[in-house]
């Protein structure tokens, strides 16, 4: 940003034609992955928190959409989730934030791996339109004390001696919120329901555990169907969505290939 004869390079890149260099990038060109133990000392909190829900004895201690009432696959599913969600959280080398950035922009503080459970549906009266989502962002409380230490996390590191030397500054939450209650009456306020990650709504579980697809991408119970998209990951990964939907397509790929030469795909 300071580097004077970066500037005048980046710039006259970004007159060309076409344009070229770092300015043609729309969005953030610099982003950081940081785990929950790196973020907070008190990490094992939250940790804590998500185990003891796991195993909470009423289904509705769970925050859950009504449609998850009385179906116990779906409850299972949950809960093992949170059990490995709890282990994510717990892991120095898993990134609980991503924070993307760009010259000139503000630090977005990405919630990585979301309790919160919400649906989408069939419109039924138009099936041909867009489904119907009830993303229930941050219905589930542990969401909040994740997003409360993500967001402290990012103010320290905005007020560090080198990101002030670049220009940065606070511009919101702003100094004048401080407390836990007034941050976090802050954060949902300006909570974007999804960062262009939508997945896992036909997730790869055993079928008692509310999955939809088996580890070969077939439907559960469907001949000759398969799933090959992120609506079959069972949790977000700390990772962008578009290079985990070419994994999968390329293991997709794999799968099908060797059951067809063996003979084993025709059903």
């Amino acid at each position: 940003m300071l580097n004077e004869t970066f500037a005048a390079e980046a710039t006259a890149a970004f007159n060309k034609t076409p344009a070229q260099g770092p300015y043609t990038l729309a969005m953030s060109n610099s982003a950081i992955w940081v785990p929950l133990p790196n973020i907070s000392i008190t990490y094992t909190t939250i940790t804590d928190a998500i185990r003891l829900l796991a195993n909470a004895s009423s289904p509705s201690a769970l925050h859950l959409p009504p449609a998850y009432d009385g179906d116990e696959s779906l409850i299972a599913g949950y809960r093992a989730q949170l059990l490995a969600l709890a282990d994510l959280y717990a892991n120095p080398r898993s990134p609980s934030l991503e924070s993307a950035f760009a010259t000139g922009n503000s630090v977005a503080a990405v919630l990585l791996h979301p309790l919160s459970r919400g649906t989408a549906r069939l419109n039924l009266t138009h099936p041909f339109e867009p489904p119907v989502l009830d993303y229930r962002s941050a219905s589930n409380p542990i969401d909040m004390a994740v997003h409360l230490a993500h967001t402290r996390y990012l103010r320290r590191m905005m007020h560090t001696d080198t990101l002030k030397g670049l220009g940065a500054f606070e511009d919101g939450p702003g100094e004048a919120l401080q407390t836990d209650e007034e941050l976090v009456a802050w954060i949902r306020q300006n909570t974007v329901q999804s960062y262009m990650h939508p997945c896992c709504t036909a997730a790869m579980l055993p079928r008692d555990k509310g999955g939809v697809v088996g580890p070969d991408l077939r439907v559960h119970g469907a001949k000759g169907l398969r799933v090959v998209d992120m609506s079959v990951l069972p949790v977000l990964p700390a990772a962008h969505l578009s290079w985990t939907a070419y994994a999968v397509g390329e293991k997709a790929a794999d799968i099908i290939i060797r059951q067809w030469s063996k003979g084993k795909d025709s059903d």
